[in-house]
Parts: C-alpha cells; structure tokens; sequence
C-alpha cells in the first residue's frame, strides 16, 4: 500500500516548526509555496537510507559495464547512451 505524504504550506511550516520535525521523523513532509511542492523533510535515517540506495544502484551499474568491458560487449560513448544510462538508473532508483 502506498502512504500519501503529508503536505504543509510554508507559513505553517515556519509557525510549526517544532511540531513539523516531530511529523518528519515519523514519515516525509512536502512542504508548499504557492501551492507548488518545494521541499521534502524527512527523518535523517530516511535520507541516509535513499543515498545508501543511490550509492549502491550506482556500483552495480559500474560493475555491469565493466562486466560488459570485459566480454567485450561495449560501444562508443556518446550522447545516446548517457541518456540512456540515466533513464535506467533513474527508473532503477525510483522502484526501490
């Protein structure tokens, strides 16, 4: 089941501070300007976490080229395939 993120407009976000860290801790915060999302808070473990993820999406891309490298299965680099490499880290990210 996917939990909706709470959202709070900027003026309550400065007038509720305290409260709003409380809340972040247990699940992120979009906080709006104008009605637009502009910032998520969240629990330091949560963010810690979401690099750890980044970090390790990015290793396993590194050693599926060098595997590739290695077989000999590799073709110039060019615009193409730097999109194509974000595209994919980028959709691999946003399913964990």
């Amino acid at each position: 089941m996917v939990k909706l993120m709470r959202h709070i407009a900027t003026s309550d976000a400065r007038n509720k501070f305290s409260e709003l860290i409380d809340i972040a801790q247990r699940e992120p915060v979009t906080i709006e300007r104008n009605g637009r999302p502009v910032v998520v808070m969240l629990a330091i473990e949560d963010y810690e976490a979401a690099e750890r993820a980044k970090v390790e999406a990015l290793k396993a891309m590194v050693a599926e080229g060098d595997k590739a490298y290695e077989e000999g299965q590799y073709s110039a680099f060019d615009d193409t395939i730097v999109e194509e490499i974000c595209a994919e880290g980028l959709k691999e990210m946003e399913q964990k």
